[in-house]
């Protein structure tokens, strides 16, 4: 409706589909983005350098999946390791970097938003933008779990004001009957 109407734009201001932070990842963490992250105070850390390492080793094990090769036991394993251990162990590292840096939420997020030293993040992590948006799609899980957006405390968007005013779309509801 919003290209028959000819405002596009506005839809690309308004909507965000939010995945789980792997999924957004794996979809768009790239050599070309990685020139954007900070050498010094992130790149050359351990933490992301393995980060980086499963990151590339899954997109890798993803590609050979869609070409019919490669192990689903192995690609279910590493996915599940980064997961749990290695993207939330980055995440943590990276949001601690942003809150000793900017002390409100509205300082992180115009960093995030402005300076090309945390432009990235926003790439990487779209959920950062997520009360800049009204027109939210997502999983019943994303629902009701826990949402974390780096810049603030991680919050469920059944209780929060977030979804005041905005339309959400919730995907997969037969998929997830168990969830709720």
């Amino acid at each position: 409706r919003f290209e028959k109407n000819g405002k596009l734009d506005l839809f690309n201001e308004k909507y965000l589909f939010l995945d789980s932070n792997v999924d957004s990842i794996l979809k768009n963490f790239s050599t070309e983005l990685e020139k954007g992250i900070p050498y010094e105070t992130i790149r050359k850390t351990d933490i992301y350098k393995k980060f980086r390492s499963d990151v590339l080793f899954v997109q890798d094990q993803l590609r050979l999946k869609d070409q019919g090769k490669g192990s689903a036991t192995l690609l279910s394993s590493i996915r599940e390791n980064l997961s749990t251990r290695t993207e939330p162990e980055f995440r943590r590292f990276v949001q601690n970097l942003l809150s000793k840096q900017y002390e409100s939420v509205k300082d992180r997020m115009y960093a995030i938003k402005t300076d090309p030293k945390w432009q990235w993040l926003g790439v990487l992590y779209p959920a950062v933008f997520t009360r800049d948006k009204q027109i939210i799609f997502m999983s019943m899980d994303k629902f009701l779990v826990r949402n974390s957006t780096l810049v603030e405390p991680a919050y469920m968007f059944y209780n929060s004001n977030i979804i005041k005013d905005a339309l959400i779309f919730i995907d997969e509801i037969d998929a997830t009957k168990e969830t709720i």
